[in-house]
């Protein structure tokens, strides 16, 4: 069985000094409980990902591996705000931008052979931000359009009958303590992801052998 693990950096596993994330444990988990080489599993995460660039990957390194199972996790990058030097607001969230790319998305998905889940973002951590690039802008991750995003997703997956696995209060009682800096997990976050992932895919018999 090949699962392919899409997304951004939350999918590569920055964060983790283990250098893990929740697809290597994933990966591990299930070489380590069953024959060698029943399942396969894909890190096709990037960090600094935008949506747009989510969608043209699936196409181009998620369907040549036809797997049986996709978990996407994305969309949180368009959430973000850049500003200058001067203070000038140079991006911030767009909910009927992303919303759309989204409807779009859901229509591909739909009809796509494999199983599909959709996993929501969880909370940031804007005490431990914002951070500086190397072009000198701002990058703040704010709670509210993350929220935003969150519920307008889990009502996008609901409209076009997609599952959704909903990650948004994992981290609600420790969050500083589970997460890396103010988006990515770190080793705890990333054992909370891992185990809610895999009682889901369990509980729905996703990972039977096919």
């Amino acid at each position: 069985m090949k699962i392919a693990c899409l997304g951004s950096s939350s999918v590569e596993g920055v964060g983790d000094q283990f250098g893990l994330g929740w697809v290597g444990r994933i990966s591990c988990h299930l070489a380590k409980n069953n024959e060698l080489n029943k399942y396969r599993v894909f890190n096709l995460g990037l960090k600094g990902e935008f949506l747009d660039g989510t969608i043209e990957r699936y196409k181009t390194e998620v369907l040549k591996r036809r797997p049986h199972l996709v978990l996407i996790f994305t969309g949180t990058n368009d959430c973000s705000t850049y500003t200058d030097e001067d203070g000038v607001v140079l991006r911030k969230a767009d909910a009927y931008a992303y919303l759309d790319k989204w409807n779009k998305f859901a229509d591909i998905l739909k009809s796509a052979e494999h199983q599909t889940i959709i996993l929501g973002p969880t909370m940031v951590d804007e005490s431990k931000g914002p951070e500086t690039t190397s072009k000198g802008l701002t990058v703040e991750f704010k709670s509210e359009d993350v929220y935003n995003y969150h519920r307008d997703l889990k009502l996008l997956c609901e409209k076009h009958e997609l599952r959704f696995l909903d990650l948004y209060e994992l981290f609600a009682n420790d969050l500083s303590g589970n997460a890396s800096d103010f988006v990515h997990p770190n080793e705890t976050g990333y054992d909370l992801i891992f185990n809610r992932i895999m009682d889901y895919l369990e509980e729905e018999g996703l990972l039977d052998e096919k």
